[in-house]
């Protein structure tokens, strides 16, 4: 305790040495928080040009401009046939549901595997 209170009572003010030290934390503190802002900035634009990417591409599947596969698949009767496009493979299943003129025909489709 001692000390501190000697240290309060001086009258003489800082060392050079300390002011330098005192220069340093801070300066590194501004470096810290310049580097920080750099990559969230980076963060951000990366977000922004995926998310870009995705609703472009996404509306022009939905208009039918996009660079697509088409074509078209016949189930009859009752029954699951899997179907494999560039890699993506798609489970289809039909069923019908009750007899005579009564009769529905379902389609269901999902990504096999899942």
């Amino acid at each position: 305790m001692g000390k501190i209170k000697q240290k309060l009572k001086n009258k003489s003010g800082e060392s050079i040495s300390e002011v330098l030290v005192a220069s340093l934390v801070v300066a590194m503190a501004f470096v810290m928080a310049a580097n920080l802002i750099s990559i969230s900035y980076n963060a951000i634009q990366k977000t922004d040009d995926s998310l870009s990417t995705y609703y472009t591409e996404r509306n022009a599947f939905e208009e039918g401009s996009s660079e697509t596969s088409k074509g078209t698949i016949a189930v009859s009767g009752s029954g699951t046939t899997t179907i494999n496009q560039s890699g993506i493979a798609v489970t289809i299943s039909s069923e019908t549901v009750g007899s005579g003129d009564t009769a529905k025909q379902y389609v269901s489709y999902e990504k096999a595997g899942s």
